[in-house]
């Protein structure tokens, strides 16, 4: 059995895995050391896997300590968890700004991963920000400003005119939001998060409009710092895999003549629960 190595990325969290097989049973304590990985660095690097839907959901239930669920139920499909640019039922075009999975809801995806079927050498990269890195390295006049602030998250994203990012909500359940605390604890960890995200969140509760937008500018200038952002190039066989609440996911500009770029999305909890969480089915996501 080959031993898995974890290696830090060059950035101040996320990791690359090494030597993990998803054709062998992952013993206990190879599991151990993924899930205190992926815990502490919040981001997971794997690369040249031969990995089908079964496995890229099986490793997702692992690392948040699930027992998995069978995939018989309906939605437990690979086809309706694409991500891609090469056909409409697939739409993944435009741009996608930072933002965690069903943020807007009370209870958010703890976990996202997205697997490279067939990407171009040249596709558009995936750029993730550390909420938990810009809390850690926040400012303490600013930290003082924010303290006991809260702020309301809704579904979809805001649109500036003639942009080309991508809208990703559903108009018919464009009301769905939740209220957070600007520093908010994660549930598993307990470590203190910048929960505030350019596609996200619409207001400061505590503060007028203006002094609400202003402070937003200056949370997300720090938050999306390139020294808090790190960008993964794809290639066929990369996973990457994620705390969804410790770490935010954007894209940059995607065309439908842009290279190939087709991605597989695993969370968790899984599409086949998405009832019980969340009532009605969240509109699908990018990455």
């Amino acid at each position: 059995m080959t031993k898995v190595e974890v290696r830090d990325l060059d950035a101040p969290y996320g990791a690359e895995v090494l030597g993990w097989d998803p054709a062998t049973p992952t013993d206990e304590a190879t599991a151990q050391l993924l899930r205190r990985t992926y815990d502490e660095r919040g981001l997971l690097l794997l690369r040249e896997l031969d990995l089908t839907f079964e496995a890229q959901q099986g490793l997702a239930d692992l690392l948040v300590g699930a027992e998995q669920v069978s995939m018989a139920a309906e939605g437990a499909t690979s086809t309706g968890n694409l991500v891609s640019n090469q056909n409409e039922s697939t739409s993944a075009v435009g741009v996608l700004s930072f933002h965690a999975d069903a943020m807007w809801s009370d209870d958010p995806f703890k976990l996202v991963s997205l697997y490279a079927l067939e990407v171009a050498p040249d596709a558009a990269p995936t750029t993730f920000a550390s909420t938990e890195n810009a809390w850690r390295t926040l400012p303490h006049d600013l930290r003082e400003r924010v303290d006991g602030l809260r702020v309301v998250h809704g579904e979809g994203q805001y649109i500036p005119p003639d942009s080309n990012v991508l809208y990703a909500s559903n108009p018919a359940q464009a009301d769905r939001s939740t209220i957070t605390p600007i520093g908010w604890t994660h549930p598993t960890t307990g470590r203190t998060l910048l929960f505030v995200s350019e596609q996200q969140t619409r207001a400061v509760l505590e503060l007028p409009r203006d002094e609400s937008q202003a402070l937003l500018a200056e949370l997300f200038a720090h938050l999306y710092d390139p020294a808090n952002v790190y960008e993964h190039h794809w290639r066929d066989g990369d996973l990457a895999i994620w705390d969804n609440l410790a770490v935010q996911h954007g894209r940059p500009h995607v065309d439908w003549d842009s290279p190939a770029r087709t991605l597989r999305r695993a969370v968790y909890p899984p599409p086949w629960l998405w009832s019980v969480v969340y009532d009605i089915r969240p509109a699908a996501a990018g990455g």
